[in-house]
């Protein structure tokens, strides 16, 4: 043992009688003990539930989600993204988890059909904004122009 432990022997204890993992004092009852959660009736679940949004969610980033809890690929909670439910309409087939929809307009709210692109990965779109990037970047400095903004 330390000579420091010695000198200071409750360092790194907990007081007697308190739970180390949470600070309450042991013995102490919840609130919420022996209550049970309220539960939704089933007579107000999904679209008969005064909140429901028609099964459309939109983040804060534009994207939306559309609520479709059979497709293969949706969210625990049942979601898929619009713009993945266009492109799959168009070419008749699930996409894969790895295929990438890339907005041409740069808009993720804009998901109309001609406005989609699809990559194979993450890696191959990447790779498009790249050099669209850079060609925008010596576009910009050949012609002098400058970005408004």
């Amino acid at each position: 043992m330390s000579e420091w432990y010695k000198k200071h022997p409750s360092s790194g204890q907990f007081k007697k009688g308190h739970c180390p993992s949470n600070g309450f004092k042991k013995g102490r009852i919840p609130w919420n003990k022996n209550k049970k959660a309220p539960q939704i009736s089933k007579s107000k679940m999904g679209n008969k539930n005064p909140m429901w949004g028609g099964g459309k969610i939109q983040k804060k980033d534009g994207r939306w989600y559309i609520k479709k809890r059979n497709h293969p690929f949706a969210t625990q909670r049942g979601y898929v993204f619009r713009s993945r439910l266009v492109m799959e309409k168009k070419l008749s087939r699930y996409l894969t988890p790895k295929e990438v929809i890339h907005h041409i307009n740069g808009n993720p709210s804009d998901d109309r059909p001609e406005n989609l692109w699809l990559f194979k990965s993450i890696g191959t779109h990447m790779s498009y904004e790249r050099n669209l990037q850079s060609t925008y970047k010596k576009w910009l400095n050949q012609e002098k122009i400058y970005p408004l903004g």
